[in-house]
């Protein structure tokens, strides 16, 4: 696999270094929801949410020692849980003002491995909506990259995922 495969992730990466280069959140309530709602597996792990608008997200993740594989380097597994967390975030970000009776959950999750990371990287994730037509009748597909601070990729995601009612779904 060729270099030139991952395009469509060019414009994801290109985004993500614009906005960390100075975001302020000018929608504290969007954010303060989905924090409000993270469940501690996230935060046990070293993701944190950074900034959140309507579709989409910014994290922060730090992998630790426990988060590394038999070669030393951060899980896939891991990489692919995190991307999964942001994609959810940015899917529940469009509707952060029902998350007391919706939720995002996923239907399917693609994650492709580009670079190692190590333990103690500090890494910065984007997941944002896509296809946002069809999201508005309960269906998303999300894109999510996993960046070093350099820019350089780490892994991509692409997800869909629904908007489902909470009441009658298995806790």
């Amino acid at each position: 696999m060729e270099l030139k495969d991952f395009r469509p992730l060019r414009k994801s990466v290109e985004s993500l270094q614009n906005s960390f280069s100075g975001i302020a959140s000018s929608k504290k309530t969007i954010a303060t929801n989905l924090k409000e709602m993270q469940h501690p597996f996230a935060s046990n792990n070293g993701y944190a949410l950074d900034h959140a608008e309507e579709g989409r997200i910014l994290a922060k993740v730090n992998p630790r020692k426990e988060h590394l594989n038999s070669y030393e380097s951060v899980h896939g597994g891991y990489m692919a849980t995190m991307l999964d967390t942001a994609m959810a975030q940015a899917a529940q970000s469009t509707i952060a003002d029902q998350l007391d009776k919706k939720n995002a959950v996923v239907a399917d999750n693609f994650c492709s491995y580009i670079l190692p990371a190590n333990a103690g990287d500090d890494l910065e994730l984007e997941a944002k909506v896509l296809a946002e037509k069809e999201h508005k009748k309960g269906k998303s597909l999300l894109v999510g990259s996993l960046l070093k601070k350099a820019g350089a990729v780490v892994s991509g995601a692409i997800a869909r995922f629904a908007i489902v009612d909470k009441a009658g779904f298995a806790s």
